[in-house]
């Protein structure tokens, strides 16, 4: 049997230790859903809590980009503040905190339109709720 090249080989551990560092990003199926916001919070440790009962629809596109979208408590339509659907650029990263068989936190880190704070990288932290 012939042996595999070192490239290959670092080019095969490289993709399996990304997916073993990355869970998240291994499966973005098991993402989507709808999740309900607890809080989000700036670089300085600052938390605000978002409305009781926002929830938050997550989904991913077919390029890979990640949208979603707000949703309050027994209203089809988007409240006014955070109305629309948005896609998120720049530094994303998806870590599931904690993950149970009824509820799973999760914590979405990243720059853009909803790092509403100050503009800055912010984390929210939300809960599946179906």
């Amino acid at each position: 049997m012939k042996q595999t090249s070192p490239l290959l080989r670092t080019l095969i551990c490289s993709i399996a230790m990304m997916m073993l560092c990355f869970p998240a990003l291994a499966s973005a199926k098991t993402l989507t859903g709808t999740w309900e916001a607890q809080s989000i919070s700036r670089p300085d440790g600052k938390a605000k809590k978002l409305p009781k009962h926002t929830k938050i629809k997550l989904s991913f596109s077919k390029d890979g980009k990640f949208l979603f979208a707000y949703y309050k408590k027994n209203k089809k339509k988007p409240s006014k503040k955070l109305k629309g659907t948005w896609t998120l650029r720049g530094d994303v990263l998806i870590t599931v905190e904690k993950k149970t068989q009824k509820t799973e936190t999760m914590i979405v880190s990243f720059r853009g339109p909803f790092a509403m704070l100050d503009h800055k990288k912010s984390i929210l932290k939300i809960k599946r709720i179906r």
